[in-house]
């Protein structure tokens, strides 16, 4: 902004002076000096047997659109397993089954009598507004001791450890922004005991300092529960410290098993990309797609030393045919970015992919132009 504002880009760089004002207003968050580490007294879950649920060969597809097949998952106390994929891929679909919202077309399901099962969903229109914070999490959490509702202190008590403080804890549901109400119904969940706790994305809308105690509370949770955990998200830092088994589904109706956690797949996934580049094929990583590059893109090395311009045949690019080229490009990934925000568009898995690769090679495009409008920018400069 500072480079270009003065320039023949000025109108450009105000525009982006804006937005980066708005993120700045609205997106950053101050992260306190120092925040106390949390430290949960949690009520024991009830105790099962061997397993809480067994999934076997279980299928789901929607219309022609064939979501997973033959999928088998057992849970069983003390596990803690993240489920990855692409938007659209069926991961909640999958888990509703398993719990009995929906009907498989195949397979079978066993679940333990004593299944007690705390679900935190992307919508809240389960709760009631009208509670504050403290008499919410009295509600829905056990005493100690297991034996009835918790005290009004000990809801307090938590509501404390999720960031909420005195006066916020006296706060109706209904006035909280999303973020304190996701945060209000997490807190409520990993200290309700149940002994399955299903997580779908629930690090959306958090702030930095809610989602450092979420993953507090989830890493006590596993520490001092028996209960299994099973977490559907995209956060990879929240996978990391929490799971360690994964269910990956690759968006195409393939789902895999991966016993580790995530960095262990992802070192994984690495060298099979590695392995097939030396045979000389490509392959699409599922779940976490490496970016889709131009075979005839220099490398980010290359386009630091200024070897890129003369590959591809920008140098000679008049300086406003190179502007054009840029705007285009900049409007066709806010385009993609418009197209990707719409609902129908997140239903639909294929689509999702093919829009983020189109948007990929747009950014790749992107990079060689604005590194040679930079390399004349600095040389008139100079």
């Amino acid at each position: 902004i500072a480079k270009y504002k003065a320039g023949q880009r000025a109108k450009q760089a105000r525009g982006r002076e804006s937005r980066l004002q708005r993120f700045k207003r609205d997106e950053l968050v101050e992260r306190p000096a120092e925040q106390e580490v949390m430290n949960l007294l949690l009520p024991k879950a009830p105790r099962v047997g061997d397993f809480l649920l067994a999934a076997e060969g279980l299928s789901k597809a929607f219309g022609s659109r064939r979501l997973f097949e033959e999928v088998s998952v057992t849970l069983k106390p003390g596990d803690r397993v993240g489920i990855i994929g692409p938007n659209g891929a069926g991961k909640t679909t999958l888990v509703r089954t398993m719990l009995g919202e929906l009907e498989p077309d195949a397979g079978e399901l066993k679940r333990s009598p004593r299944l007690s099962v705390g679900w935190f969903r992307q919508n809240q229109d389960h709760l009631d507004l009208s509670l504050p914070v403290h008499r919410y999490l009295q509600n829905v959490i056990l005493s100690l001791d297991g034996r009835g509702t918790a005290s009004e202190q000990q809801a307090r008590n938590l509501a404390g450890a999720f960031l909420f403080s005195g006066s916020d804890q006296d706060k109706v549901l209904a006035d909280l922004s999303g973020g304190e109400r996701a945060r209000a119904v997490l807190a409520g969940l990993v200290s309700a005991a149940h002994n399955l706790v299903v997580l779908d994305e629930p690090s959306n809308h958090l702030d930095i300092p809610s989602a450092e105690r979420l993953e507090q509370a989830l890493v006590e949770f596993g520490t001092q529960s028996s209960g299994a955990l099973v977490l559907i998200s995209h956060d990879r830092a929240l996978l990391e410290a929490t799971c360690d088994r994964l269910v990956v589904f690759d968006g195409d109706g393939t789902v895999t098993e991966f016993p580790g956690r995530y960095s262990e797949w992802q070192a994984r996934q690495e060298r099979l990309d590695a392995a097939a580049a030396r045979g000389g094929e490509s392959r699409p990583r599922p779940a976490d797609r490496a970016a889709t590059k131009s075979p005839n893109l220099p490398s980010k090395r290359d386009r630091r030393s200024g070897d890129s311009t003369s590959a591809d045949g920008l140098e000679s690019l008049p300086m406003r045919e190179l502007e054009k080229r840029i705007e285009a490009t900049e409007q066709r990934i806010r385009e993609i970015d418009e197209e990707l925000m719409r609902p129908s568009v997140h239903a639909d898995g294929r689509r999702t992919r093919e829009l983020s690769a189109s948007r990929d090679l747009a950014a790749a495009e992107l990079e060689p132009l604005e590194f040679e409008w930079s390399r004349r920018a600095d040389a008139a400069e100079a």
